[in-house]
């Protein structure tokens, strides 16, 4: 479905402007006068991506982008306005804002922005189509902030490629279940998952373990066995505790 974008703005030049624009891009578009009419058409319409001015009547652009927020986290947001400081883009960004636009802009700026923000906001949709499918296959993820959403695009992006992935973080992250979820979305998701915890091998056993080894090769080694990379041929490899 083509996406739709809402635009906020009490200025009906501005508006207008915009939905031209953004028409001629392809987009379906709705308009809302004041901040309380965007909220309500938020809430009817489900835009792909809001575009509010920050100055309205009866409700302005961060009590939209807090009431829009508050209803659906995942929404994609886009503030513009002609009062432009650090401090009110640092604010909006804060407050959960996708990006931050100053007036008076370019056309060419301002549908750029736009179609970041609807690619953003159609991957983060996918990303969680992908989620609740997983759910029924590993744990929940840890948590659907936008940071984790973006860890989530990245690791996607390599899924369906041959390329080693180091995956870094602290304990209890979640970086098994990133894995894991890398592994069910390639292509490679009908063959083996195997898991490797290195921080419990032996350093002297790593390369056994890995490679596997011949009936004694080492002492205690009475018969032959394959190693885990063997084991995980045409799948995933997991190596846990590798630091």
């Amino acid at each position: 479905m083509t996406p739709l974008i809402l635009i906020a703005d009490d200025d009906p030049g501005v508006r207008q402007v915009l939905a031209i624009q953004f028409v001629d891009a392809g987009y379906r578009v709705s308009e809302a006068a004041d901040g309380r009419e965007a909220v309500k058409r938020y809430r009817a319409e489900r835009p792909l991506v809001l575009l509010t001015d920050l100055r309205m009547p009866h409700q302005d652009g961060q009590a939209v982008l807090a009431a829009v927020l508050a209803e659906d986290p995942e929404a994609t947001v886009v503030v513009m306005t002609a009062y432009a400081s650090v401090e009110g883009a640092v604010e909006v960004m804060k407050a959960g804002a996708f990006d931050f636009i100053t007036k008076p802009f370019h056309e060419a700026h301002v549908l750029a922005t736009v179609e970041r923000a609807v690619a953003w906001a159609r991957l983060k949709r996918d990303n969680q189509r992908l989620r609740d499918a997983l759910t029924t296959r590993s744990a929940p993820t840890p948590s659907c902030s936008p940071r984790v959403n973006a860890i989530y695009a990245q690791a996607f992006a390599v899924a369906d490629t041959d390329a080693h992935v180091l995956i870094l973080g602290e304990t209890g992250t979640g970086k098994e279940h990133l894995a894991r979820a890398i592994h069910d979305r390639s292509p490679r998701a009908a063959a083996p998952w195997v898991v490797v915890n290195c921080g419990a091998l032996p350093e002297t056993l790593v390369e056994a373990e890995l490679f596997g080894h011949a009936k004694g090769a080492f002492t205690g080694a009475d018969h032959a066995r394959p190693g885990r990379l063997l084991a995980a041929d045409g799948g995933t490899l997991f190596l846990d505790e590798i630091g």
